[in-house]
């Protein structure tokens, strides 16, 4: 859905953008260095964006350093925007000073996230601008990033499975080739799976083999899936490029594991799908994954 302005005075903007996800995952997405720079800034005016310094507290600073595109007559240049934490009602309500590179005063920044329908209702509320220009300037800016926020959002898979065995073990179970195959891939659609190739270092690569059961939704059918090992961070966090060699569209799947009552928490993300509809299926045969990983692993666990 596209973004609803409602400028509601001539130094303050008001723009509202539907998400289709819950609101702590929209939440979560200004707060967290790995996303927020995905999205903020329209990649027509922002060609590469840097979190230098997030503390996601009240009385917190945040520094974000952007590179401009180059445009006709127009150098890229290197630009700035920074300020303070003034609110934070997780998932709720979040407020912040603003602050770029060449004003002279600060502004500031409150957004809402509430419930609508199935999915969340961002409200962003921009004040104390200088002049109408500047504001305009702004309207843009945060009109094309709220876009990019909503097809971040609904083009990313998170998933949270308990698991009764440490993270350790289950960090292993990631990444050993004699385990990978033995939970990878929902046995409702796939008979068979085999480890081509396995290189368990930060570079490395991996390709898996998967044969489709006869019954499955699409048939029998051979699958190939590969991409390249991004992080590896022994046994808190797993990262990797996903693609399926017959779509040739890459992906990227991240593991999050964190003690919890004495096993694990792991937390799922995938995002960059080519479309919700991929999105969806991959939420179907990762939920069946992690769920026949937990009762593997566990098993080991309570050995």
């Amino acid at each position: 859905m596209a973004v609803t302005p409602a400028t509601e005075s001539a130094l303050k903007l008001t723009l509202r953008q539907q998400v289709n996800a819950a609101p702590r995952h929209v939440f979560d997405a200004w707060l967290d260095p790995n996303l927020l720079c995905k999205w903020i800034g329209p990649r027509a005016w922002v060609e590469s964006c840097e979190a230098l310094l997030l503390e996601p507290r009240v009385g917190g600073r945040y520094q974000l350093h952007t590179r401009t595109r180059p445009t006709p007559g127009r150098e890229p240049c290197k630009s700035g925007v920074s300020g303070v934490y003034r609110q934070i009602d997780r998932h709720s309500r979040l407020a912040f000073t603003w602050l770029r590179d060449g004003d002279e005063a600060e502004t500031l920044v409150a957004v809402l996230f509430e419930p609508a329908g199935s999915g969340t209702m961002v409200t962003l509320a921009h004040e104390g601008f200088a002049s109408e220009p500047v504001r305009d300037q702004h309207l843009e800016g945060w009109t094309g990033s709220l876009v990019q926020l909503a097809n971040l959002i609904e083009l990313r898979l998170t998933l949270t499975q308990q698991v009764a065995a440490s993270p350790q073990q289950v960090f292993d179970a990631l990444l050993d080739p004699k385990i990978v195959c033995q939970w990878m891939g929902p046995r409702s659609m796939v008979q068979t799976c085999e480890v081509m190739a396995l290189e368990p270092h930060v570079g490395g690569s991996y390709r898996l083999k998967m044969e489709r059961r006869p019954d499955s939704p699409m048939g029998p059918g051979t699958l190939f899936v590969a991409g390249v090992y991004r992080e590896i961070d022994r046994p808190n966090r797993l990262a990797y490029s996903w693609m399926w060699e017959d779509q040739k569209h890459e992906s990227q799947v991240t593991y999050e594991l964190k003690p919890h009552a004495g096993g694990t928490e792991i937390t799922l993300i995938h995002e960059g799908f080519a479309n919700v509809e991929s999105r969806d299926g991959h939420n179907r045969g990762w939920t069946q994954s992690l769920q026949q990983l937990a009762t593997l692993v566990g098993k080991v666990g309570r050995a």
